[in-house]
């Protein structure tokens, strides 16, 4: 298809699209039952990804650094760019201004089979350019897979390999693919995800509701906002010895990181987790799926 190919300088999340005639209440029904698949398929991915770690298939640190950060998923497409280096050799590598060098990196041609549901190599090699500023650690390949799909390509991991440069930079390892991420919209109620199915969500819906009068109070003033943010800086640290020991210590209060310590004023937050809350209000009004009784 032509798509792909035009598209590709665009950030599209691995996502391909299809063109099909059908109606609106058809193409409802299967858009629920569809994104409800999707979610449980997520919920046993996160599974996996927190139980399971794949085996190295190279010595380059970049390859463990994305198994010991991203989802299993993931890492399987960055693990099968790794394999593909051994295809890869830099002809050239030149300055062409001060701090910005080009790679000319000479690889296989790879081709979809219907047959074998995978890409194949071929005999066919193509020169691909590589620019790498050494001042904001910057890549850019003309294959664009980084741009389109968010996985660093074999040819900017062979740029960094040349440049001696052992790991990769911090921007090119994107949140939304990372193990650690908290996955917050499953967490909201809407027509195809039954929040009764879940107890995290009913814990998360328990909490929030709980922790709103506070939240109304601490906007009265900034002493009160240091007050709540110290204290829950307190209480995540205490939280993620017993949840998620691998987690950085805290991550509130990223917006005071300017305030110094002495104008904190140190508290103990304790939040009524047990209110005797039954039907849990939400901010979210009924959806179009809902309206038309789907």
């Amino acid at each position: 298809m032509w798509i792909p190919t035009a598209m590709k300088h665009m950030f599209w999340a691995g996502m391909k699209t299809t063109q099909r005639n059908t109606g609106l209440c058809d193409f409802a029904e299967r858009y629920v039952r569809a994104t409800e698949h999707r979610i449980e398929a997520e919920r046993l991915a996160d599974g996996n990804s927190a139980m399971y770690l794949r085996t190295l298939l190279t010595d380059f640190k970049i390859e463990e650094t994305f198994r010991n950060v991203y989802t299993d998923a993931k890492f399987v497409e960055v693990q099968r760019e790794c394999k593909r280096l051994m295809y890869c050799n830099c002809n050239n590598t030149k300055e062409i201004e001060e701090g910005l060098y080009e790679h000319l990196i000479k690889d296989r041609v790879y081709i979809y089979s219907d047959i074998e549901k995978k890409e194949k190599p071929i005999d066919r090699w193509r020169i691909y350019r590589v620019l790498y500023n050494a001042k904001t650690e910057e890549l850019e390949c003309e294959c664009r897979l980084f741009e389109c799909n968010g996985i660093l390509c074999r040819h900017c991991i062979n740029a960094l390999k040349s440049q001696q440069i052992p790991d990769v930079p911090k921007k090119y390892i994107l949140d939304r693919w990372r193990r650690d991420n908290y996955r917050k919209h499953t967490r909201v109620k809407v027509a195809y995800h039954d929040l009764s199915k879940t107890e995290e969500v009913l814990r998360y819906d328990k909490m929030m509701v709980a922790f709103e009068p506070i939240s109304c109070l601490e906007c009265e003033n900034d002493e009160a906002l240091i007050m709540v943010i110290d204290g829950l800086q307190q209480l995540e640290m205490q939280i993620k010895k017993v949840v998620k020991p691998a987690l950085p210590m805290s991550s509130v209060g990223g917006q005071l990181a300017d305030c110094g310590e002495d104008d904190h004023a140190k508290v103990n937050v304790e939040l009524p987790v047990d209110g005797g809350i039954k039907d849990l209000p939400t901010n979210r009004g009924p959806c179009v799926l809902e309206l038309q009784g789907l």
